[in-house]
């Protein structure tokens, strides 16, 4: 059995009891290691965070406070050896991802724009969605770029993702809103980051600008050129 919950919930397993008459031992192990060991429990009891009621049918455990901590493979083992197993994950929400775009946008020059963010996590550790770049008002599939790779999930319960394009863009991109979306398994939009409109300035032939800038310590000597 696996069961899941988004960081400080309350998680609860319920277990069945056959032909159980008295509980004399109560013992839960988390990934092997014993967690804590009861003798004689009462009908309600607590080993670590796990708070336990107990009846005649059936032995509810309840995590307090979900967390990363308390994600892994339990044990419940009674009396003479007859146990029962479950695994508890956590879930995480994505995110608004973070866009950045370079400050300066050439016409015909290129230009990068970088999202990255947490994707969020499902049960069973995988990520919930993927970053897209997104441009133009409609969510088509022609409008939106990612990355051949999937997101990365680390073992502090965390699923994230960057991605960057290079785009050399023409006099259609001026004005062009882009976005940063997460798109889930059924490209359902569930974060997004703020839209930023394209503007791109002209440079002639690639050509870079030049300044001309009189220092202040040399007012009466030759202009001096900088290339900007």
């Amino acid at each position: 059995m696996s069961v899941a919950e988004y960081s400080g919930g309350r998680l609860t397993v319920s277990c069945t009891l056959f032909n159980v008459d008295t509980i004399t031992v109560l013992n839960i192990s988390k990934g092997g290691i014993l967690v804590g060991s009861i003798l004689n429990p009462t009908n309600q009891t607590a080993v670590s965070n796990i708070n336990i009621v107990i009846s005649p049918s059936f032995m509810q455990l309840t995590i307090i406070m979900t967390n990363c901590s308390v994600e892994g493979s339990y044990t419940v083992t009674i009396n003479n050896g007859t146990s029962g197993s479950f695994t508890t994950w956590l879930l995480v929400n994505a995110t608004s991802p973070l866009m950045t775009v370079a400050r300066n946008k050439w016409l015909n020059q290129p230009f990068t724009i970088t999202c990255r963010g947490n994707v969020g996590r499902l049960i069973g550790g995988s990520y919930m969605s993927k970053l897209y770049i997104q441009w133009g008002g409609q969510l088509k599939k022609e409008n939106l770029y990612r990355v051949a790779s999937p997101p990365i999930c680390n073992d502090e319960c965390q699923c994230s993702e960057t991605i960057e394009i290079a785009i050399t863009a023409n006099e259609t991109w001026n004005n062009t809103e882009v976005r940063c979306i997460a798109l889930d398994k059924n490209d359902t939009v569930i974060a997004a980051s703020v839209s930023e409109a394209i503007i791109l300035a002209e440079s002639e032939s690639g050509m870079l600008q030049h300044v001309i800038v009189k220092p202040l310590s040399l007012q009466n000597q030759n202009e001096v050129c900088y290339s900007m």
